[in-house]
C-alpha cells in the first residue's frame, strides 16, 4: 500500500469512526425499544379479568404499543429513565439522548400526521375538484386522490366495529339560490 492509499484510508476512518459510533448508539436504542414494547404492554394489562371487554382492550393496547407512536413513547420513557442512572456512563447517556430525541421527533411527526393527513386529502380533493372544496368530509373523492391513510395511532384507538361516517359540513363556496339577492 502506498502512502497515498494509507492517507486516504486514515482520512476515511477518521470520518467514519464517529458515524459508526452514532449508528451503534442508534441501533442500541432501537433494539431497547423493541425489547421493551411487549413487556410494557403486558405490564399495563396485567390484572385485567378474562372477559370479552378485557380481550378487546388487550388487543388495542398491544396494537397501540407496537405502532411507531407507541414505540416513540416507549423509547422516550426509556431515555428518560436513563437520566435517573447515577454516575457517568457516556454510552448509556448517548443511548438515552438518542431515545429521547427520536421519541419526541417520531411522536410529534405521527401526531401531526393525524392533523395533516386529512388536510392533505382536503387540499388534493379541492384541486381534483377544480378548486372547489368538497362540502362534506366523507365526500372526498378517494378514487381521485388515492386511499387516505389513517395514522396507526388513530387506527389503534378506533372502535372495532365502525359505523359509516356521518356527513360533516366543512363549508361551501356555493350560495343558496333561495330568496332575493
Amino acid at each position: 500500500m502506498s502512502d497515498k492509499d494509507t492517507s486516504a484510508a486514515q482520512k476515511f476512518m477518521e470520518k467514519a469512526l464517529p458515524e459508526l459510533k452514532e449508528a451503534g448508539v442508534r441501533v442500541a436504542g432501537k433494539q431497547a425499544v423493541k425489547l421493551a414494547q411487549e413487556p410494557i404492554a403486558a405490564l399495563l394489562l396485567r390484572g385485567l379479568p378474562d372477559d370479552e371487554k378485557s380481550d378487546l382492550l388487550r388487543a388495542k393496547v398491544g396494537k397501540a404499543v407496537r405502532t411507531k407512536a407507541g414505540g416513540a413513547l416507549v423509547g422516550f420513557a426509556i431515555g428518560g429513565s436513563i437520566l435517573a442512572v447515577p454516575g457517568e456512563h457516556p454510552i448509556l447517556d448517548a443511548v438515552g439522548k438518542e431515545l429521547r430525541q427520536e421519541g419526541i421527533a417520531t411522536f410529534g411527526d405521527e401526531l401531526l400526521d393525524v392533523i395533516m393527513g386529512p388536510l392533505r386529502a382536503f387540499i388534493a380533493a379541492t384541486i381534483a375538484n377544480g378548486g372547489v372544496p368538497p362540502t362534506t368530509l366523507h365526500a372526498l373523492p378517494v378514487e381521485a386522490v388515492g386511499k387516505v391513510k389513517m395514522s396507526p395511532l388513530v387506527e389503534a384507538a378506533a372502535p372495532v366495529v365502525e359505523a359509516a361516517p356521518a356527513p360533516v359540513a366543512i363549508g361551501s363556496t356555493r350560495r343558496s339560490s333561495g330568496g332575493k339577492r
